[in-house]
């Protein structure tokens, strides 16, 4: 009986042990993922591909590869993966970094910077120490698997893509058309472009490669940046609110990446011209200059509510003498999902209730259904150079402004706008 007991003792300890060690390290994993990187021009970059698994690794790393100038780029790995467990095809990469040894000096000539990349990693070694930085991972398709409603798909037609891809010199020859998805890997690394949007500062921000949150999927023993989330609204989740290319609103994860579609892929084509083309027939990215502050850095404000902000970008200019539009918005979702972090400072306005609070059950909520969270900001004059921004909420705020060009193709530049919100003295 009394070994039993012990038994039954020490188990206890171990568990409570082993409780508090994983706690430990789950809340020291938390205070990692509050972090907020700083800015950098250009990220550190290496990538793990199973190229040659099926064409959308190689059709990924064509469009990494016109971007190059945008990275630190310290190796390219050819991996097996779950279709291809006994081989690795890093030939198919030297075929792919012949061709862009081909264009780099016409890419050189329209924005500075492209490396020379005739250099291949293979595996690491068992420790894994080399490689820990990796950041391409496959994602889905949503034109294949048909669950982004409201995305606009016309920058992914067959016709679209061989007329602004495909036909474009050595390089475009060598992106193939798809067997299911498109370029499923590409999310991994578009975010990390340093297109004013700064989205590789936080996987909350959101940007071209989508948007994340910080949270444990059941059956996980630890969270991690996911998708997904409580969908009540006013809490934490990885879905953005956009108008569709029906002019209704749709909601969802793959609206994190579809918002943007049309600017990415006029971007992509835009340089695979770079790769043909004299820079006088190119078209170049507009400069966007944010209360006298140059670079694409994120522009901090501090403000109170009540109090309007004035955000001017006078100074923005395009490069080839274009016109250009103006776009201020609200991005209500940017920023959630930070452990310790809540865009709101006092929290979310309370549901009202028909029934008695406190009764042991959830209340209703009354006719009409829950009431949405206040607006907490308002943007004025939103498509002029200067815009007025009017706080209604305290806490974290993020305020985009995209200024496109009227070339062929059209290019967008963005600058995140952050507002540090205090409460009304």
């Amino acid at each position: 009986m009394q070994t039993a007991r012990t038994a039954t003792v020490l188990a206890s300890a171990i568990g409570f042990a082993l409780s508090a060690a994983l706690g430990a390290q789950t809340s020291s994993i938390d205070s990692l993922a509050s972090r907020i990187d700083p800015y950098v021009a250009k990220s550190r970059v290496i990538v793990m591909t199973d190229i040659a698994n099926e064409p959308d690794d190689q059709m990924s790393m064509v469009r990494f590869l016109v971007y190059a100038n945008r990275y630190d780029v310290e190796g390219l790995i050819a991996s097996t993966s779950t279709w291809m467990r006994r081989t690795v095809r890093p030939d198919v990469i030297l075929t792919l970094l012949d061709a862009y040894a081909l264009v780099q000096p016409n890419l050189e000539r329209h924005e500075k910077g492209f490396p020379s990349l005739h250099y291949i990693a293979m595996p690491s070694t068992p420790d894994g120490q080399q490689y820990y930085l990796a950041t391409w991972t496959g994602t889905s398709g949503d034109r294949f698997y048909k669950n982004a409603p409201g995305a606009d798909f016309s920058t992914f037609t067959d016709a679209w893509v061989t007329e602004h891809i495909r036909s474009k010199g050595p390089l475009g020859k060598l992106y193939p058309f798809p067997c299911c998805i498109h370029e499923g890997d590409t999310p991994a690394f578009l975010g990390l472009v340093d297109n004013g949007l700064a989205s590789f500062m936080s996987p909350t921000y959101g940007g071209w490669g989508g948007r994340y949150v910080w949270r444990q999927f059941y059956g996980e023993t630890r969270p991690s940046w996911t998708q997904g989330g409580v969908s009540y609204p006013g809490n934490d989740n990885s879905r953005d609110a956009v108008e569709g290319s029906d002019g209704k609103t749709y909601t969802s994860d793959q609206a994190t990446i579809w918002r943007w579609r049309t600017a990415f892929q006029h971007d992509f084509a835009a340089r695979m011209d770079w790769t043909v083309k004299d820079v006088r027939e190119g078209n170049h990215n507009p400069v966007v200059v944010v209360n006298g502050q140059a670079g694409k850095a994120p522009v901090m404000v501090d403000a109170v509510v009540g109090t309007p902000v004035l955000l001017d970008a006078t100074g923005t200019h395009d490069p080839d003498g274009q016109t250009l539009t103006y776009n201020w918005f609200f991005y209500p979702e940017a920023g959630t999902g930070i452990p310790g972090r809540p865009v709101v400072t006092r929290g979310l306005r309370p549901v009202v209730a028909a029934g008695q609070v406190g009764a042991g059950s959830i209340p209703s909520a009354g006719a009409g259904g829950p009431p949405e969270p206040q607006t907490r900001v308002i943007v004025e004059n939103a498509h002029e150079v200067k815009a007025t921004v009017l706080p209604r909420v305290a806490g974290i705020a993020h305020v985009i402004v995209a200024v496109e060009d009227s070339g062929t193709p059209s290019l967008t530049s963005y600058r995140r706008v952050i507002l540090n919100i205090k409460p009304r003295p």
